[in-house]
């Protein structure tokens, strides 16, 4: 009999341990279904093991996270129901309340949320309390719930002792997504509070810069907090928050403000100024830079307030000359060349100074048309720092600057000699290829141009890749009209050299068809614009429209023309135009800018 027992026993305990194996290779076979994406097959496997041991959580988290990638959230509802009643849990019912808010039954969801947080403040610690609050937190927020979420997390600060800062990450995004712009900046200003993280409290403030209530409210709340507490930090937050808000006055003279308080010697005022520089607020960068101006030498950054200065003015001449190209005042130009000449004397051989000097060479060509200057000053770069990358980028300069005056000669022996300088700036050496692989494509050497150019296009961490790439492409679509290529390569560099009237008929000699015919037309129309001849431009963009009416430029074609009916006065042409690109061209990237000057141009016309 005990034999019989034994046998018996043995049997029954092999049978479970084969039941074990199976499903635990099934289980191995759902989560690898799982992982390849094959959500429907995981979640049958998944619940054929849940049906056999319906009390393993691993089975069941199987069936509730691949049901619900399939979006089957009322078929799996009943299933954690079921688990949760028998085994009721802060987690398990956090599940439920999703589970039934995703199936869209609302109260109950709300039912099962209160009973999550009832068991919460049960909870023996802190600790625990905390990490449950935060579970029950992120599922009302994923839930979208998010009243729930933030009642969760006020209660979670009560059970805890408001502590500072608790959940304030949390809530602040959650304020944000309700609008309630008043909490919201409590929270985020007690997160700042607490680690001072400038990137993190910026983004959750600009979620709240909506309104004029809301930025209204924020300042006061900043200007409070910030004399409260004479806070350094909360200060630089509060001039980040001025200039966000284009209070560019109100911004600087927070800035004067905090630099008396808490004397940075003008690393203030300095950091101030670039920035408004840099972002374009001119009137401002200018007045800042004057303040540690006036402090004259004493000043640590006063040769860097010097430059800034300098560059603000040279900035304006910018602006001034694209509108009123033949009006700038030749007396500015010097002025702006003598303060970088000032700072070069006060601090020779510093970075600042090479700065200056490659600016100053800038000035020299582009404004003064004093190419002589120029060059003398991008030697004086190229020799005074020759172990220094922009030495790399003078050479460059004064190479093309060599090819503008037709020297070829002397401009291939600096490129020659600057590729060699890859360890001082390999992006510039790269550009230092480019520019010799064009030289070579305008003097019709097609073939030395595509060698150099195929190393640098594959470099997609290279500044100049996209260029070189684009020549390439250019030159293997035309290959086949070799003469016709040297040609246009030929007219090309006359464009870039300013020989208009010599660029023209070269252009015009070409008789390939296809690609290179299309560009062809419209490089004449482009020189015949550069010459101010706006109505021989029209005529020859009009010319393509006839000649190739199917041509994917078309759009492009119009929208000059457009333009330059604009300039000219004739509105109710450019209307046409512009509207023409709306009717035929629905999806052309010129659609927006179209639709926009017609509306402008409706205004003026009627």
């Amino acid at each position: 009999m005990i034999q019989c027992i034994l046998v018996f026993l043995l049997c029954f305990t092999c049978q479970l341990q084969a039941q074990k194996v199976n499903n635990d290779e099934v289980y191995t076979l759902a989560i690898s279904y799982e992982k390849s994406g094959d959500a429907k097959n995981a979640a049958r496997l998944y619940q054929e093991l849940y049906a056999k041991v319906n009390t393993n959580s691993d089975y069941l988290y199987g069936v509730s996270r691949t049901l619900q990638s399939l979006q089957r959230f009322p078929e799996l509802l009943p299933i954690i129901e079921e688990f949760t009643a028998r085994f009721p849990t802060i987690e398990h019912f956090s599940l439920c309340s999703y589970i039934a808010k995703k199936s869209g039954f609302t109260e109950k969801s709300n039912t099962y949320w209160e009973q999550s947080l009832q068991l919460v403040s049960k909870l023996p610690n802190d600790i625990v309390k905390d990490n449950a609050i935060r579970l029950v937190g992120k599922y009302q927020t994923d839930a979208q719930s998010g009243n729930n979420a933030i009642l969760t997390y006020k209660k979670g600060k009560e059970l805890l002792k408001n502590q500072l800062g608790l959940y304030s990450d949390e809530l602040s995004q959650l304020y944000a997504l309700i609008k309630d712009y008043e909490s919201g900046t409590k929270e985020v200003l007690e997160l700042f509070s607490l680690n001072q993280n400038y990137a993190l409290v910026q983004g959750r403030l600009s979620a709240y810069l909506t309104t004029v209530e809301s930025i209204e409210h924020i300042d006061k709340q900043l200007s409070k907090q910030s004399d409260l507490l004479h806070s350094y930090a909360l200060y630089k937050l509060y001039q980040w928050f001025l200039r966000e808000t284009r209070q560019y006055d109100k911004a600087l003279s927070l800035v004067k403000k905090t630099e008396k308080l808490f004397g940075s010697k003008g690393r203030d005022i300095i950091d101030f100024a670039d920035i408004c520089n840099k972002d374009g607020i001119l009137d401002i960068a200018n007045e800042s830079y004057s303040l540690l101006i006036d402090l004259g030498t004493s000043s640590p950054f006063y040769s860097k307030a010097i430059f800034g200065y300098a560059t603000v003015l040279e900035q304006r001449l910018t602006i001034l000359k694209k509108t009123f190209p033949d009006s700038i005042p030749k007396d500015d130009i010097l002025y702006i060349i003598s303060k970088y000449d000032d700072i070069v004397q006060s601090s020779p051989y510093t970075a600042i100074a090479s700065e200056c000097l490659l600016r100053k060479s800038q000035l020299q060509s582009n404004f003064l048309d004093d190419n002589v200057s120029a060059k003398k000053t991008l030697e004086q770069i190229i020799q005074g720092y020759a172990h220094n990358s922009i030495s790399v980028l003078a050479a460059n300069e004064l190479a093309l600057l060599l090819i503008k005056e037709n020297n070829s000669t002397q401009a291939k022996e600096i490129l020659l000699h600057n590729i060699t300088k890859a360890s001082l700036d390999q992006n510039e050496t790269d550009r230092t290829q480019f520019i010799l692989a064009e030289m070579m494509y305008f003097e019709g050497n097609i073939d030395s141009a595509i060698v150099l150019l195929l190393p640098i296009s594959g470099k997609p961490e290279s500044d100049i890749a996209n260029d070189a790439l684009e020549r390439l492409l250019f030159i293997e679509e035309n290959k086949q009209y070799v003469s016709d290529l040297i040609i246009f390569a030929k007219a090309e560099y006359y464009e870039r050299m300013r020989k208009y009237s010599e660029a023209i008929p070269e252009f015009k000699k070409i008789t390939a068809e296809g690609d290179l015919s299309e560009l062809r037309q419209i490089k004449v129309a482009e020189v015949y614009s550069k010459l101010k001849n706006i109505n021989r431009a029209i005529e020859e963009y009009s010319s393509f429209l006839i000649l190739y009416p199917e041509s994917i430029r078309t759009d492009k074609v119009l929208y000059t023309i457009g333009e330059m009916n604009i300039i000219q006065g004739d509105k109710e042409k450019a209307i046409i135009s512009f509207t023409d690109i709306l009717v035929r061209y629905p999806n052309s990237m010129y659609v927006k800018k179209s639709r926009d000057i017609i509306r402008r141009l409706r205004g003026d016309v009627h």
